[in-house]
């Protein structure tokens, strides 16, 4: 009898192995599935606030939220306190270093004038109106305004991520602007 239970015992160690490296394998699958929904969501939106962002990926627990936060650090920079995708995911050359350059702006400022721009961008009226569309609204006389509401409680919320990000728009807005205006 004490060979059997030994034998049972063992099994059980083997059965709780296994249920753990399933139980394993099942976060990391969440995981990357939050993550593959978060980049996405992100091409689609172009710009949106984190709690749209949880609420459209369905990021419920801590959890989820530190993985939506994770995935929006790699691939999206805060603005006003949203996030919006990197403009090198989707744009090369110029109309990125164009986008960052109005990033940089919008994150300084909720609104922009279009003939301040023109100089600095240096791009047709056809490109600059497609940037501006995806990141801002028009509000006539040639403004612009920045798509979404400052979102002050995430930033209160996550005051060390809100400065690393400021400080990375702004690196991105020198370094563009510098190339823009070569």
């Amino acid at each position: 009898e004490g060979e059997k239970g030994e034998e049972s015992g063992d099994e059980k160690v083997a059965e709780m192995e296994l249920d753990g490296t399933g139980r394993e394998r099942q976060h990391a699958d969440r995981n990357k599935d939050l993550s593959i929904r978060v980049e996405k969501l992100m091409r689609q939106a172009k710009v949106a606030s984190f709690k749209e962002i949880c609420q459209q990926v369905g990021a419920k627990t801590a959890r989820d939220v530190d993985i939506a936060l994770q995935e929006l650090k790699r691939n999206s920079l805060m603005v006003q306190g949203n996030w919006v995708e990197r403009s090198g995911l989707t744009l090369k050359n110029r109309q990125a270093h164009a986008r960052n350059y109005l990033l940089a702006s919008f994150d300084r400022t909720r609104r922009l004038e279009r003939k301040q721009l023109i100089p600095v961008l240096k791009l047709d009226y056809e490109t600059t109106t497609k940037l501006l569309s995806e990141l801002g609204r028009p509000l006539g006389d040639g403004y612009w305004e920045f798509r979404k509401p400052t979102d002050t409680e995430f930033m209160k919320r996550y005051p060390t991520l809100t400065s690393k990000q400021a400080r990375s728009v702004s690196k991105k807005y020198a370094f563009s602007l510098k190339l823009l205006l070569e």
